[in-house]
């Protein structure tokens, strides 16, 4: 019991991101533990094999669906910060955009901005 109280704990602290990799996962946590955190799919490993190598002043527009939207981006942006190699383009995501942040009924075709 103490282990799950202290894992609550970490897991409730605003300071901390915690997320399951997988529905199952999101359950089982929830189950055993009385926390309902969120699912961040990976799939970067599939992709390795495919480098990019940006421009200079590019940014990388995250797409990411609801409920994981608010999620995924801070994450990638922890992971960047504790991988100072990986941060050369930065993140944006689609509230970030100017289009997007003001509703326009273009943004689709705007999301270049």
């Amino acid at each position: 019991l103490a282990w799950t109280e202290q894992f609550r704990s970490l897991a409730q602290d605003p300071k901390n991101l915690f997320v399951c990799h997988t529905a199952y996962l999101q359950q089982q946590v929830e189950w055993q533990g009385g926390l309902r955190l969120p699912v961040v799919r990976y799939l970067a490993l599939r992709t390795a094999r495919w480098p990019y190598t940006p421009t200079s002043g590019a940014a990388t527009l995250v797409m990411s669906m609801l409920p994981y939207r608010p999620y995924f981006l801070p994450l990638l942006r922890r992971f960047q910060e504790t991988n100072p190699h990986l941060a050369k383009v930065p993140l944006v995501g689609l509230e970030e955009v100017p289009a997007w942040r003001a509703g326009r009924r273009d943004r689709y075709q705007r999301l270049a901005e």
